[in-house]
């Protein structure tokens, strides 16, 4: 059976929160906000926005963690998703990667390519690890 270009982009975030080993309490809301522009609330809504301060209110996030998920925003989300306040505001208000899809009359397949890593993966891309030369770079 095929999947739908929607399963696909989905599947493919999932997968890539999995890899990232991010916390499983977090996925379903991770995966609501990049789709749908769904508004995440406490740690979530504190990480999307670059609030570290107010990361730290909500849990004893060590070091490696945080790094972990600056990784996979910068790596896997849609660049427009991430990194302030009005960023959050203005996915929530497009409603994520269906609302823009639907806004461009494109697919969401095509949509989540131009502004995320999906389907990178399929050509041989990967993540930068530490130690590798990107980290040498800096």
């Amino acid at each position: 059976m095929k999947e739908t270009d929607d399963e696909t982009v989905r599947d493919h975030f999932k997968m890539q929160m999995f890899e990232y080993n991010l916390n499983h309490c977090y996925i379903q809301s991770l995966l609501d906000y990049i789709m749908d522009g769904v508004r995440p609330a406490g740690f979530l809504k504190a990480v999307i926005i670059n609030n570290f301060t107010e990361v730290m209110r909500f849990t004893t996030v060590e070091t490696p963690l945080l790094d972990t998920w600056c990784r996979f925003m910068h790596w896997e989300m849609p660049v427009t998703s991430w990194g302030n306040r009005k960023r959050l505001s203005d996915w929530c208000r497009t409603g994520g990667l269906r609302g823009i899809a639907k806004h461009r009359q494109k697919g969401i397949l095509d949509v989540a390519r131009e502004l995320s890593s999906v389907g990178s993966n399929e050509v041989g891309d990967s993540v930068p690890r530490e130690g590798t030369e990107v980290d040498e770079q800096f």
